[in-house]
């Protein structure tokens, strides 16, 4: 699938015009994975500031200034692809519902920030190692790695006990 697709399946001015409560959190992501793009997985804390009013109180917070994430630190879990950008300092993401349909938080509004370091909330989600289709379970081994696993065992089965 294109995740480049994704990120633009919805409508900025719809996102602009709904009415539900939004949330901030600004994160520290070093500066290369905002060069090089990164797969990211961050832990958002159990209280997220309001973004519509930025923590001063307003109807959708109900003036308290912050929005209740899950309580489950791993219902918590928001997924970001950050594509790369050698220019930018800092990058907002709008994620909707980023924590389910059935949860009150609308949108999230997700700042990375360019530092030397990450925050301790954010990691970056390696890509899967691409198997050679030779590989693939089923598949035979090639003849090299086939006699250097028999030779292993052997060696093993001698020496092992």
């Amino acid at each position: 699938m294109d995740k480049s697709a994704l990120g633009r399946v919805l409508d900025p001015g719809t996102l602009d015009a709904a009415a539900g409560p939004r949330a901030r959190l600004r994160v520290d992501v070093p500066a290369a994975w905002l060069a090089e793009g990164a797969d990211l997985v961050v832990t958002a804390p159990a209280r997220l500031a309001c973004a519509r009013c930025d923590g001063g109180g307003c109807d959708a917070c109900e003036r308290s200034g912050a929005l209740r994430a899950p309580s489950d630190a791993g219902d918590r879990l928001v997924r970001a692809t950050v594509s790369p950008s050698s220019a930018q300092r800092t990058i907002a993401l709008r994620i909707p519902h980023p924590f389910g349909q059935a949860h009150g938080i609308e949108q999230l509004l997700l700042e990375l920030r360019a530092a030397a370091s990450p925050s301790p909330c954010v990691a970056r989600v390696e890509p899967p190692v691409q198997v050679a289709p030779e590989m693939a379970a089923g598949a035979p081994l090639p003849w090299p790695v086939f006699v250097v696993v028999v030779v292993a065992g052997v060696l093993f089965a001698l020496f092992g006990r």
